[in-house]
Protein backbone atom coordinates (compact mmCIF):
# COMPACT_ATOMS: atom_id res chain seq x y z
CA UNK A 1 0.00 0.00 0.00
CA UNK A 2 1.34 3.60 -0.55
CA UNK A 3 1.08 6.34 1.58
CA UNK A 4 -1.65 7.91 -0.05
CA UNK A 5 -4.08 4.91 0.15
CA UNK A 6 -2.92 4.73 4.38
CA UNK A 7 -3.80 8.67 4.28
CA UNK A 8 -6.96 8.39 2.69
CA UNK A 9 -8.14 5.43 4.72
CA UNK A 10 -7.35 6.89 7.77
CA UNK A 11 -8.86 10.02 7.38
CA UNK A 12 -12.48 7.98 5.53
CA UNK A 13 -13.94 7.85 9.29
CA UNK A 14 -13.38 11.57 10.47
CA UNK A 15 -14.58 12.47 6.49
CA UNK A 16 -17.44 10.27 6.67
CA UNK A 17 -17.97 11.86 10.18
CA UNK A 18 -18.33 15.25 9.24
CA UNK A 19 -20.43 14.89 6.51
CA UNK A 20 -23.08 12.94 8.40
CA UNK A 21 -23.02 15.92 10.90
CA UNK A 22 -22.75 18.19 8.42
CA UNK A 23 -26.28 16.56 7.30
CA UNK A 24 -27.75 16.58 10.81
CA UNK A 25 -27.46 20.16 11.10
CA UNK A 26 -28.51 20.86 7.32
CA UNK A 27 -31.16 19.03 8.30
CA UNK A 28 -31.86 20.63 11.83
CA UNK A 29 -31.99 24.49 10.21
CA UNK A 30 -33.88 23.71 7.42
CA UNK A 31 -36.92 21.99 10.13
CA UNK A 32 -36.42 25.05 12.02
CA UNK A 33 -36.32 27.48 9.37
CA UNK A 34 -37.77 25.54 6.47
CA UNK A 35 -41.15 24.54 7.64
CA UNK A 36 -44.23 25.74 9.32
CA UNK A 37 -43.51 23.18 12.48
CA UNK A 38 -40.07 24.01 12.35
CA UNK A 39 -40.80 27.82 12.94
CA UNK A 40 -42.89 26.72 15.95
CA UNK A 41 -40.28 24.66 17.44
CA UNK A 42 -37.79 27.63 17.10
CA UNK A 43 -40.32 30.11 18.17
CA UNK A 44 -40.51 27.97 21.64
CA UNK A 45 -37.01 26.88 21.80
CA UNK A 46 -36.25 30.80 21.83
CA UNK A 47 -39.07 31.51 24.40
CA UNK A 48 -37.89 28.55 26.44
CA UNK A 49 -34.70 29.71 26.19
CA UNK A 50 -35.24 33.62 27.33
CA UNK A 51 -37.50 32.26 30.29
CA UNK A 52 -34.99 30.05 31.19
CA UNK A 53 -31.97 33.39 30.63
CA UNK A 54 -34.45 35.53 32.90
CA UNK A 55 -34.58 32.77 35.96
CA UNK A 56 -30.78 32.30 35.58
CA UNK A 57 -30.31 36.13 36.01
CA UNK A 58 -32.43 36.55 38.76
CA UNK A 59 -31.09 33.09 40.62
CA UNK A 60 -27.74 34.92 40.27
CA UNK A 61 -29.13 38.72 42.14
CA UNK A 62 -30.44 36.55 44.67
CA UNK A 63 -27.25 34.27 45.34
CA UNK A 64 -25.44 37.85 45.40
CA UNK A 65 -27.88 39.18 47.88
CA UNK A 66 -27.53 35.72 50.16
CA UNK A 67 -23.97 36.18 49.79
CA UNK A 68 -23.51 39.93 50.76
CA UNK A 69 -25.93 39.08 53.62
CA UNK A 70 -23.59 35.88 54.72
CA UNK A 71 -20.64 38.05 54.30
CA UNK A 72 -21.73 41.13 56.03
CA UNK A 73 -22.76 38.46 59.44
CA UNK A 74 -19.11 36.92 58.77
CA UNK A 75 -17.57 40.22 59.18
CA UNK A 76 -20.22 40.94 62.56
CA UNK A 77 -19.20 37.37 63.72
CA UNK A 78 -15.20 37.97 63.03
CA UNK A 79 -16.00 41.33 65.24
CA UNK A 80 -17.65 39.55 67.98
CA UNK A 81 -15.37 36.91 68.65
CA UNK A 82 -12.29 39.05 68.63
CA UNK A 83 -13.80 41.64 71.33
CA UNK A 84 -14.77 37.81 73.50
CA UNK A 85 -11.17 36.99 72.79
CA UNK A 86 -9.67 40.09 73.60
CA UNK A 87 -11.95 40.23 76.69
CA UNK A 88 -10.68 36.29 77.78
CA UNK A 89 -7.36 37.26 77.16
CA UNK A 90 -7.65 40.52 79.55
CA UNK A 91 -9.88 38.09 82.19
CA UNK A 92 -6.58 35.62 82.07
CA UNK A 93 -4.20 37.94 82.28
CA UNK A 94 -5.66 39.59 85.50
CA UNK A 95 -6.39 35.94 86.81
CA UNK A 96 -2.70 35.06 86.06
CA UNK A 97 -1.14 38.59 87.97
CA UNK A 98 -3.77 37.17 91.09
CA UNK A 99 -2.44 33.85 91.11
CA UNK A 100 1.19 35.60 90.83
CA UNK A 101 0.31 37.76 93.90
CA UNK A 102 -1.44 35.06 96.35
CA UNK A 103 2.00 32.92 95.54
CA UNK A 104 3.79 35.65 96.69
CA UNK A 105 1.69 35.98 99.66
CA UNK A 106 1.89 32.01 100.24
CA UNK A 107 5.85 32.17 100.00
CA UNK A 108 6.27 34.57 102.61
CA UNK A 109 4.13 33.22 104.78
CA UNK A 110 6.21 29.91 104.42
CA UNK A 111 9.22 31.75 105.11
CA UNK A 112 7.56 33.19 108.18
CA UNK A 113 6.72 29.79 109.19
CA UNK A 114 9.82 28.44 108.44
CA UNK A 115 11.59 31.09 110.71
CA UNK A 116 9.38 30.25 113.84
CA UNK A 117 9.77 26.93 113.65
CA UNK A 118 13.55 27.37 113.40
CA UNK A 119 13.49 29.62 116.70
CA UNK A 120 11.25 26.81 118.33
CA UNK A 121 13.54 23.89 116.93
CA UNK A 122 16.58 26.03 118.69
CA UNK A 123 14.90 26.79 122.03
CA UNK A 124 13.31 23.15 122.51
CA UNK A 125 16.76 21.99 121.54
CA UNK A 126 18.17 24.14 123.86
CA UNK A 127 16.19 23.30 126.59
CA UNK A 128 15.58 19.64 126.19
CA UNK A 129 19.02 18.25 125.01
CA UNK A 130 21.31 20.96 127.02
CA UNK A 131 21.91 20.71 131.20
CA UNK A 132 23.44 24.00 131.90
CA UNK A 133 24.10 25.29 128.55
CA UNK A 134 26.09 21.09 127.49
CA UNK A 135 25.15 19.04 125.02
CA UNK A 136 23.47 15.86 127.09
CA UNK A 137 25.49 13.83 124.59
CA UNK A 138 28.58 12.17 126.28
Amino acid sequence: MSDEQRFNQKDAPSFLNGLLLGAAVGAAGFFLFGTKKGRKVKKALLEGGAKTFDDLKKTAKDLEKKSKKISKKAVVKKVELEKKAELTQKKVAIEIKEAERELKEAQKKAQKIKKKLTQKVARAKKRYFTRKGRSLRK
